[in-house]
């Protein structure tokens, strides 16, 4: 869909114009605070369970790009709205 709209000069021009309003809504949401209390949540159930398909390293190092990728998102973003 992205794709899309991104070949639609009309469409792509909407997109640019809404991205700094979500980036915005973005941060505002605390989406890094929700994350670590639902993956605190399930972490415990996670290294409990012997039939998960990967090991507890992978899911930790998982759970730190997740974070670091709340954290970075808006930034990205910004930058790749200058001009």
């Amino acid at each position: 869909v992205l794709s899309g709209c991104l070949a639609s000069p009309h469409c792509r021009q909407r997109y640019s114009e809404r991205l700094p309003e979500l980036t915005e809504l973005f941060e505002r949401l605390d989406l890094a605070s929700a994350a670590r209390a639902e993956l605190d949540l399930i972490a415990p159930a996670g290294r409990a369970d012997r039939r998960k398909p990967a090991d507890d390293d992978y899911a930790e190092h998982s759970r730190r790009l997740l974070l670091e990728y709340i954290a970075e998102r808006p930034a990205a973003l910004r930058a790749e709205l200058q001009p």
